[in-house]
């Protein structure tokens, strides 16, 4: 969906077809006219890498079968043309990849760097610097006693 934040009126951008459903994603473009994002197929369970034009209309695939982790990361490069994603090899290793497709699509490539678990891909305009989370969720409770008593 999209929402008009002057008007408030919402529009129905993309639907995933059944037996599809949504996975990770959802980046748009630095222009605002496409959305990246990945699908998984519930039957085969197995990912599809999707672009459609933020306007509405058909999504175009860019990668199938992407061995893409959960929750998968999908960014797109500053100059538009190509979308990043991580690419989990081996579902037992949580070793993941940095891979790059064209926005047009065509043969993926590999990119050097490889990292526990990455995703929350964010890419400066730049184009030469990139932020992520990695490594495994961790659910933790600390309990901190008197750290602030020298602060006073």
């Amino acid at each position: 969906m999209a929402r008009d934040l002057a008007t408030g009126e919402e529009r129905q951008v993309h639907s995933v077809p059944r037996p599809f459903h949504f996975w990770a994603g959802l980046a748009l473009s630095r222009d605002g006219r496409q959305l990246a994002f990945a699908v998984r197929d519930a039957e085969s369970g197995a990912k599809t890498l999707e672009v459609v034009p933020a306007a509405g209309g058909e999504a175009r695939d860019l990668v199938r079968g992407v061995p893409m982790p959960f929750p998968g990361s999908v960014a797109w490069t500053p100059d538009g043309l190509s979308v990043l994603f991580a690419e989990q090899p081996n579902p037992d290793d949580p070793k993941t990849e940095l891979w790059r497709v064209s926005a047009q699509g065509g043969e993926p490539r590999k990119l050097d760097l490889t990292a526990e678990a990455i995703r929350d891909l964010c890419i400066h305009p730049d184009g030469r610097h990139t932020a992520y989370t990695a490594g495994r969720d961790r659910q933790e409770v600390w309990a901190l006693d008197h750290f602030l008593r020298d602060a006073r």
